[in-house]
């Protein structure tokens, strides 16, 4: 019996001892079970903030490059700061331009854990948050090549590595990303073609206000050295940045006008302005005669120092020997300036003057052009005209079509007239765009209107940035007759005076045209017809800074 007892306690104690390694096993796996999966969230944490970390330094470097190097540049650098930029290189460029207020943290050429560091720039973009985890965030810049310059245009490239630590407050650990990507900065002098609208006087020639209503809308800069005057609930609309001279802007207030510093006239008279609207800022200068001598200076192929000889009336297409040296130049009135294409898609100019008729046909891919007169033999020239066409005198007939790869400039010392389509080959008809051409139109009347005639066909289409520095853009006899339709201008006007296009009683259209004045965003990332007139300042773009791709390996690690 004893025995008996004995062998169960032995069997209780094994049962025991088996069901408490196996507890103990149990209770082992399920905290390093758990300990796996904090380790794994933690792992995780620590990915995403540093890919929070990247993406973080992605935004503040394009904050940086896009929004800080434009604003400073156009408020305060001038010629000798680009050259002292040139000549020590691209980093200084950075450090003093690309800093955003002060107390922020800045571009500096000190590796923060190093101390100085020859050759690249610095900025460190930080996130602690205790009940998640941190990321830090290190930019590094360094110029790709050699910073260049040609004309007025200074362009700075860049390559740049982010690498970012995230740690997770859970378990301490970390992980690291490293990316790499490219950006250039372009700075360059200013130009009037990046204006939809840009007007020295905000008037009609004869003085009278010029009401921006419900009809009124533009989707680039405007400016005006005058004061712009805005009539109704709702008045125009506005997407890009509106500025002028006045401090105080004219609202229509119910037929009594008032002078205000502000944006609206409370309920009364309400325009919209997606990027603000701007009082009080400089005066920006109309150009010079100095800039219309340089027009005619690169038609007549001469250099800016040459002087303009004593011309005869005539057509010139410039040349050394069987080499063109310049654009084309008209001595007196041109009676039409036609633009083509042909069946080669190379441009063709027919320009005339009384009996004399000149074709041009460029073939850019061989670099050379054809020019034939009155329809006799052609005669092959080595090159391509540069791409300006000066008449000293009227221009009596402007249109045709711009080739694709054409970019020209038209002008003329007095009035020049558009008698039909100007169009480019390559746009986008709905909604009206160019965003991906090449063809680009200047058209300027120096010291007269640029003016679309009577015999224009109606829904008028014109591509192109048209200037009248001492004039307007208007219609002939746009008081009378039926209505014509709009004028639909893929560009921008840039004019001494606002000029009239037709009239309206109410929303109905009386007479002449309606506007449909869409502006050519390239104008805004810096392209312009060549040869247009600039400003005195300067304004910066830049292409790259996209999101990075990650480069190696992502890494994981115990946080310090």
């Amino acid at each position: 019996m004893n025995y008996k007892k004995g062998s169960v306690l032995i069997l209780s104690m094994l049962t025991f001892t088996i069901l408490f390694t196996l507890g103990e096993a149990f209770l082992s796996r399920t905290i390093n079970d758990i300990k796996m999966a904090e380790t794994n969230l933690a792992q995780s944490q620590a990915f995403y903030l540093s890919e929070g970390g990247k993406n973080a330094a992605l935004v503040e470097l394009r904050s940086r490059v896009i929004s800080e190097i434009g604003d400073q540049v156009r408020g305060a650098l001038n010629i000798t700061d680009y050259v002292t930029a040139l000549q020590t290189g691209s980093l200084e460029l950075l450090r003093d331009y690309a800093n955003s207020g002060v107390g922020d943290v800045q571009f500096t050429m000190d590796h923060p854990g190093y101390g100085p560091a020859a050759g690249r720039a610095y900025l460190v973009v930080q996130r602690d948050d205790a009940g998640t985890g941190s990321y830090t965030a290190l930019i590094e810049a360094f110029p790709d090549g050699d910073p260049s310059e040609v004309g007025d245009t200074f362009t700075f490239p860049y390559r740049y590595e982010i690498s970012t630590d995230g740690t997770a407050t859970l378990r301490n650990i970390g992980q690291s990303i490293l990316s790499v990507g490219t950006f250039t900065v372009t700075i360059q002098r200013d130009n009037f073609a990046r204006y939809a609208l840009f007007t020295d006087v905000h008037k009609s020639p004869t003085g009278g206000t010029v009401w921006f209503t419900e009809r009124t809308s533009f989707s680039g800069p405007v400016h005006t050295n005058d004061r712009f005057s805005f009539a109704n609930n709702p008045s125009g609309t506005f997407t890009g940045a509106v500025t002028e001279n006045e401090q105080n802007a004219q609202y229509y207030n119910s037929g009594r006008p008032v002078l205000l510093d502000a944006d609206r006239n409370g309920d009364k008279d309400v325009p919209t302005f997606g990027q603000g609207f701007t009082r009080g800022v400089s005066d920006i200068a109309m150009p010079s005669t100095t800039d219309q001598q340089s027009q005619q200076k690169t038609a007549l192929g001469l250099g800016e120092g040459d002087t303009i000889p004593p011309m005869i009336n005539g057509i010139y297409i410039p040349a050394n020997g069987s080499t063109l040296t310049g654009g084309v130049y008209v001595q007196g009135d041109a009676s039409q300036v036609t633009m083509a294409v042909d069946g080669n898609s190379h441009q063709v100019y027919t320009v005339k003057q009384g009996s004399t008729t000149k074709v041009l046909t460029v073939n850019p891919v061989n670099a050379t052009t054809s020019v034939t007169t009155n329809g006799g033999p052609a005669t092959v020239y080595t090159g391509n005209p540069k791409g300006m066409v000066y008449v000293n005198g009227k221009i009596l007939s402007l249109n045709g079509t711009i080739a694709n790869e054409t970019q020209v400039s038209i002008a003329s010392t007095s009035d020049l007239l558009i008698d039909n389509h100007v169009k480019y080959q390559n746009y986008t008809a709905s909604p009206l765009s160019a965003p991906d051409a090449h063809n680009l139109l200047g058209i300027l009347s120096w010291t007269g209107n640029v003016r679309i005639t009577t015999g224009a066909p109606n829904d008028l289409n014109i591509h192109g940035t048209v200037m009248a520095p001492n004039g307007v853009f208007t219609v002939d006899n746009y008081q009378s007759g039926s209505p014509r339709g709009t004028v639909s201008l893929l560009g921008g006007v840039i004019t001494k005076n606002y000029g009239a296009f037709g009239t309206f009683s109410g929303t109905q259209q009386r007479s002449g045209y309606g506007r449909n004045f869409v502006y050519d965003s390239r104008m805004q990332a810096g392209q312009s017809p060549p040869y247009f007139p600039t400003i005195s300042t300067y304004t910066a773009t830049n292409t790259g800074v996209n999101n990075a791709p990650a480069f190696g390996k992502v890494e994981g690690h115990d946080a310090p």
